[in-house]
């Protein structure tokens, strides 16, 4: 409870997480104002004392900090992709007010995967995956280690995208990446809405393993919980 109101007292989740004051910090260390003001009175050598230990004790919350970082793409593709998204457009938008987005806009949407089907063409493998979709932050968090990938347990539901990837890399190795359970960020257009699951145009699909990322303990995202 008292790190929910931390986090609403930054202004947002992500905030939040960036100052490396979230649940999982393990240093939590504020430099009173009154250290610094009191060094103004003491005599020169026991100031320099005092900054010395303000440093030291700046250092050791930095550290915490330090941990977390924005999102980075991994390819040039991605990044492309990346800067052309709206990340502030979501699912529920595009079913609420299809004419508004269909075929307008570039959206940014995360998620875990829950089916695949894969055929084989004579160029590549095409792969068709529905998509639960999750709340991101869009932060890199390495308090954790390998998992750094932190998804809200909320989401707008499903979508559907379909990928194409190269022979080269052999079925097996296909389907170990669009596995159930996976984590995918798709880059695309909305093209259609069909009860309530949206089809996607993609222009990039970043496919991450289940080991690199993890659900929250907060439910973050709009409406309900941590904002972003």
């Amino acid at each position: 409870m008292q790190s929910a109101r931390k986090a609403q007292s930054y202004g947002s989740a992500r905030e939040y997480r960036l100052r490396g004051c979230d649940r999982q910090a393990k240093l939590d260390l504020p430099v009173p104002a009154a250290t610094i003001g009191a060094m103004s009175s003491c005599r020169r050598t026991v100031g320099m004392w005092s900054l010395v230990l303000t440093l030291a004790v700046l250092g050791l919350a930095g550290a915490g900090c330090g941990l977390v970082r924005p999102y980075r793409c991994t390819s040039d593709l991605e990044q492309g992709a990346f800067n052309r998204a709206a990340r502030n457009i979501y699912p529920d938008d595009v079913r609420t007010t299809p004419d508004g987005y269909i075929d307008r806009v570039v959206v940014a949407w995360v998620g875990l995967i829950t089916e695949s089907h894969y055929s084989e063409r004579e160029e590549d493998f095409e792969v068709a995956m529905v998509i639960e979709h999750h709340h991101f932050d869009w932060l890199e968090d390495f308090k954790l280690g390998e998992n750094i990938y932190i998804l809200s347990p909320r989401g707008e539901g499903r979508f559907r995208v379909v990928w194409h990837m190269r022979k080269d890399f052999g079925l097996d190795e296909v389907k170990r990446w669009c596995a159930r359970g996976n984590m995918a960020v798709v880059y695309g257009t909305p093209a259609s809405v069909d009860w309530g699951l949206i089809e996607i145009e993609a222009y990039c699909v970043r496919l991450v393993m289940r080991r690199r990322y993890q659900l929250s303990d907060y439910p973050y995202g709009r409406g309900v919980g941590w904002q972003y």
